[in-house]
């Protein structure tokens, strides 16, 4: 890689600079995050749901387009065509009338886990938000487990999300988009608000696309691994991949070209070449 398109790419502390933007954004927001998501899906005029989705934050609506190809045991999951009638969905999607996605609530199984729920957690904000949760979680009612609500500035996309029933797994996003395409994605999850006893750092990721040409994109991830209790913030794993587009813009393959800072070899890079099986559409509009 080229020291020009190096220089393309945020510095660690630009990329720090996002992250402690974002962390301010989510503690900010909590004294009054569900006031401000009722408010918000007020101005909800259409429902989608989605089915499936495993480890990736908002599911099929994730703003990353390649961490469900890159990251085993990760998938976006469907779209249903409508509401499930015996099985719980992941998620409802709530969509203004633009049709930009403003809310995302993520549901689980309440009715078999009520009293594990409510022998650990402060469900204050269950019952703020359903004064009568527990019956109607025992019926089946859909209870959000997580809520997200969306909002959009100046070609930035923003995403605070909030777990119902633990103040310190608080997690958010940013997405930035030029010309309808994704070129930054920051997520943050872990962010607590309360005191515990114990006290992990909040989890980071960032991804950078660099357009290279028609048939070429760069994405550079930034990530912070677990590295403990107490542990003090840091990138710790910087990866490049190369994805190749055939003719109609859709990735064929992608390759492993940097790690930590160091290219690997052609051997290598053959060797960290993986086909892509499904489709990746790396347009996103704020």
């Amino acid at each position: 890689m080229d020291c020009e398109r190096r220089k393309l790419m945020l510095s660690d502390n630009k990329i720090t600079e996002w992250r402690e933007r974002l962390i301010s954004m989510i503690i900010e927001n909590y004294p009054n995050r569900w006031e401000t998501f009722k408010s918000v899906k007020e101005n909800v005029t259409a429902v989608k749901y989605g089915s499936g989705s495993v480890y990736l934050p908002r599911g099929y609506f994730c703003p990353s387009r390649v961490l469900d190809t890159v990251i085993g045991n990760v998938t976006r999951g469907r779209l249903l065509k409508t509401k499930p009638r015996t099985k719980i969905p992941t998620y409802r999607y709530g969509f203004d009338k633009n049709g930009k996605l403003i809310t995302a609530e993520e549901y689980d199984e309440w009715a078999d886990r009520i009293e594990d729920i409510t022998s650990k957690f402060d469900v204050s904000d269950y019952q703020k938000a359903f004064p009568s949760f527990l019956d109607e979680a025992k019926n089946g009612v859909l209870i959000p487990r997580e809520y997200e609500f969306i909002k959009r500035e100046n070609g930035i996309e923003i995403g605070l999300r909030y777990q119902m029933d633990c103040a310190n797994s608080n997690s958010g996003s940013i997405a930035i988009c030029e010309n309808g395409y994704l070129k930054k994605y920051f997520h943050l999850y872990n962010v607590t608000i309360k005191t515990v006893n114990i006290f992990w750092e909040p989890s980071f990721t960032s991804e950078e696309y660099e357009y290279i040409d028609s048939h070429h994109v760069d994405v550079v991830m930034r990530m912070q691994e677990e590295v403990g209790m107490f542990a003090e913030y840091k990138i710790n794993n910087v990866v490049r991949y190369r994805f190749e587009l055939d003719d109609n813009g859709a990735a064929k393959k992608y390759t492993l070209i940097e790690s930590n800072g160091k290219v690997l070899s052609q051997e290598k890079q053959d060797y960290y070449t993986y086909e892509v099986y499904k489709p990746i559409d790396f347009r996103y509009e704020v």
